[in-house]
């Protein structure tokens, strides 16, 4: 099951996730996959009043600031 880091504290101010059973730490938005029952588990999961995660219905295309750049410097490039 895919899931996205969506916590927030008391001020809605963005958290982080740490899971200690996997030993493993997430940032905000951050997608992350488990299998289907830790899933279930962390989608009922709240802290301090608010969900930790939701799940990713569909894949999701990600890209930092300098790929995106760079491709549109290749789409240039290839124009010219």
């Amino acid at each position: 099951m895919k899931l996205r880091v969506i916590a927030k504290d008391k001020k809605m101010k963005n958290a982080n996730l740490q899971l200690k059973k996997e030993n493993r730490f997430y940032l905000y938005a951050e997608e992350f996959e488990v299998d289907g029952e830790r899933g279930k588990e962390l989608l009922n999961t709240k802290w301090e009043g608010n969900p930790i995660v939701e799940e990713v219905k569909e894949q999701t295309k990600t890209k930092n600031k300098a790929t995106a750049k760079e491709e549109i410097i290749e789409e240039e490039n290839k124009e010219d």
